[in-house]
């Protein structure tokens, strides 16, 4: 017999297996061009050398924020981490954070909300987080609100280029 209760999710568990996030690495080029080749940077043209992709990366980490997302990977002996997404960060102004982030195809769901869930829970620490949200991926973020890290805010409507609308969320200090 059920209660008719949802479990709790707790935020100290989901975040125990060790997901992180850091800077980029020369090693992480590899995993980059990879997650390119398969579609995961569709506003890059295809066709791209390794060398082309890494020299326009490696000049993009220069002027921006960006971080890569790893998750545990237990499918390895030899690899015991495995990058799972690109995180950017656009700084505004008074403390004002907008980041985005790019999954790589390998990444799972479990390394998608393990790895958010950690970036979220550090950078709304440093500063307020603003997050526009595609409709399509508005029950993602629906349970990263369930783990206490942000707040919806409200829908916003025509937002992105193609029309479409979607939601904004708040980071929670």
């Amino acid at each position: 017999m059920t209660s008719g209760h949802r479990h709790k999710i707790s935020r100290r568990r989901t975040l125990k297996r060790g997901a992180h996030y850091r800077s980029p690495r020369d090693s992480d080029f590899k995993f980059l061009y990879a997650a390119y080749q398969k579609g995961a940077f569709g506003d890059l043209e295809p066709g791209h050398t390794f060398d082309d992709f890494a020299a326009f990366l490696a000049d993009d980490f220069q002027h921006g924020e960006y971080y890569i997302g790893v998750a545990p990977n237990t499918a390895s002996a030899e690899h015991t981490e495995i990058p799972v997404c690109l995180f950017t960060l656009i700084r505004r102004h008074q403390g004002l954070g907008e980041p985005h982030v790019t999954w790589f195809p390998w990444a799972t769901t479990r390394n998608k909300i393990e790895t958010i869930l950690k970036f979220l829970t550090e950078m709304r620490r440093d500063m307020t987080l603003a997050i526009f949200v595609r409709e399509e991926f508005v029950p993602f973020f629906e349970r990263m609100k369930h783990y206490g890290v942000i707040r919806h805010g409200c829908k916003v409507f025509k937002f992105w280029p193609d029309g479409t609308g979607g939601r904004f969320y708040q980071s929670i200090e």
